[in-house]
């Protein structure tokens, strides 16, 4: 300890108060794994974590997660903004990098903080930043989720929907929060859509939100239909959610149904198109 060396001498400045703690990370729905990210998506965090205004701790390093075997990347970092400021801000920055923002995510309030999320169509990367308050401080956490990667996938003969009359080579599989199915057979485009409205709108009661889109209540089920010479390839899709789906149909790879060296069974011996009800 330094000792004055006179009485008259002034009496020293005060120490600083001790800087108020960091923040408490938000705890979010994420749980650490080994997953793999892209580098893309991991730069994609990176440069929005870096636009968090108000910062006042280094962002953490970044953590591998997983929902529901998706790939996840997330970082955090605590700021003096508010929650909705913070959010207000990101809103701003996701539509100005072109990331779709569902309207009626605008208006989502989880039940402490805020959080809003921006979707890479082209990428089919979700960017989603969720702001909680900690005293008189925010903690943000920014996490990149690559939806086109769905991690493992089973398969099965099982149909998970209506199946075309005499469709043929079903294979159905399992990618987590989305179920398909692919199938041939024999009736033309048109009759395979005009089976799957009456089977979905007319008898199940769906809606048809778009062309072959049908969702009722939380499960969205959409179809592609691949034209052949011969007969076509079927794919149908079921996705069920915690809320009424909305936004863009995820785009879907279905997994290779006959493994190599394993040949195609025969198409059966064709069949009456089924006729149109009056």
């Amino acid at each position: 300890m330094l000792l004055l060396s006179t009485l008259g001498a002034a009496p020293p400045a005060p120490a600083p108060a001790p800087a108020p703690p960091p923040a408490a990370p938000l705890k979010s729905p994420l749980v650490p794994t080994g997953t793999t990210t892209s580098p893309e998506t991991d730069r994609g965090v990176d440069e929005l974590i870096a636009q968090v205004p108000g910062r006042v701790t280094p962002p953490t390093a970044a953590s591998k997660t997983t929902v529901q075997s998706i790939p996840v990347v997330q970082r955090n970092v605590t700021t003096t903004m508010k929650p909705l400021d913070v959010k207000k801000h990101f809103l701003g920055v996701f539509k100005q990098r072109g990331l779709y923002v569902a309207p009626e995510g605008e208006k989502m309030k989880p039940e402490t903080g805020e959080q809003i999320t921006g979707l890479d169509t082209e990428n089919l990367v979700s960017y989603t930043v969720w702001i909680q308050p900690s005293g008189s401080q925010s903690t943000v956490v920014i996490a990149g989720a690559e939806v086109a990667r769905p991690g493992p996938v089973t398969q099965g003969t099982d149909a998970v929907g209506p199946v075309f009359p005499n469709g043929w080579n079903l294979t159905s599989y399992r990618m987590e929060a989305v179920q398909g199915m692919t199938y041939s057979c024999q009736g033309t485009p048109a009759e395979i859509k005009r089976f799957y409205r009456e089977e979905l709108v007319t008898k199940q009661g769906y809606a048809e939100t778009e062309d072959l889109v049908f969702v009722k209540g939380h499960t969205r089920m959409w179809i592609s239909i691949a034209p052949g010479v011969s007969e076509r390839q079927v794919s149908l899709y079921v996705q069920t959610t915690p809320e009424a789906p909305t936004g863009k149909v995820p785009t879907m790879m279905p997994p290779n149904a006959f493994p190599e060296g394993e040949p195609k069974k025969a198409a059966p011996t064709p069949a009456p198109s089924p006729s149109p009800k009056r």
